[in-house]
């Protein structure tokens, strides 16, 4: 498992790859985490709650600041404005077994849409954060092949269950704050 992790997103120094293993571990966590908090969401809907407000104990947040300019912020924002257009798209896809247009969906959030991300917002981001950035636009990339292959819809929702795993651990681990 670690060695396939370790080639999905390209480690290759050994640097890089105790930095793999510790994103590789905090994803399996936040996974738990997520499972867990999906239950205790479910409970409190058949009770009758009808949100549910998940903060931790103490009121803080306690996921890591990345500071940001207004104009990198907005970038980001950007970003994740085509990541969600791309799930819907698939969603909307696979809904209707269309595997031709899951790939046109997925394309646009894949590794062609960062060659436009200023470098000076690369310096400011930490390490894992662009571990997961990367490894998702890829992950982008590999479900467009496969669906313009036609392979199978269950896989195409299996990528991008993996794709929606990368977003909920960064969105868990870090928030982007003014600088």
């Amino acid at each position: 498992m670690l060695a396939k992790t370790r080639a999905r997103v390209g480690l290759q120094g050994t640097a890089d790859i105790r930095m793999g293993e510790m994103v590789t571990q905090f994803s399996a966590r936040l996974c738990r985490l997520g499972r867990v908090l999906a239950g205790a969401a479910a409970v409190a809907a058949v009770a009758g709650c009808s949100t549910v407000e998940l903060k931790p104990a103490n009121g803080k947040d306690s996921r890591t600041a990345v500071r940001l300019s207004g104009a990198e912020r907005e970038h980001l924002r950007q970003g994740m404005r085509v990541y969600l257009e791309s799930v819907q798209g698939i969603v909307d896809a696979v809904t209707r077994g269309r595997l031709q247009r899951i790939a046109e969906a997925a394309r646009p959030s894949g590794m062609a849409s960062v060659e436009g991300v200023p470098l000076a917002m690369m310096t400011k981001v930490p390490p894992e954060f662009t571990m997961l950035s990367v490894d998702t636009h890829r992950r982008f990339d590999a479900l467009a092949t496969d669906a313009a292959a036609a392979r199978d819809k269950g896989e195409a929702l299996k990528q991008l269950n993996d794709i929606l795993a990368n977003c909920t651990a960064c969105h868990g681990s870090y928030r982007i704050v003014a600088e």
